[in-house]
């Protein structure tokens, strides 16, 4: 079972950096939100999740309300 995410591994893994913003920027649609938190994974892990179900809800939310798009974004990004 995945524990949540706390408040500090969020900010800390799953924020997005002002130079990673004009990359994300640069998307359209799904794609701005599917690319997004594959940066992050791939910063993070050094290689892209293999499923949807690697990246955390909680980290999906935070990445939506960064980017400006709908959370459910990411699993249309996916199929």
């Amino acid at each position: 079972m995945r524990r949540e995410l706390d408040p500090d591994e969020l900010i800390e893994h799953w924020t997005v950096l002002p130079d990673e913003q004009a990359l994300i920027q640069a998307k359209r649609g799904e794609n701005r939100m599917g690319f997004a938190l594959l940066l992050k994974f791939y910063i993070q892990r050094g290689r892209f999740p293999r499923r949807r179900s690697e990246i955390p809800a909680e980290a999906v939310d935070h990445g939506a309300r960064q980017v400006g798009a709908p959370a459910g974004d990411v699993d249309a990004y996916y199929y």
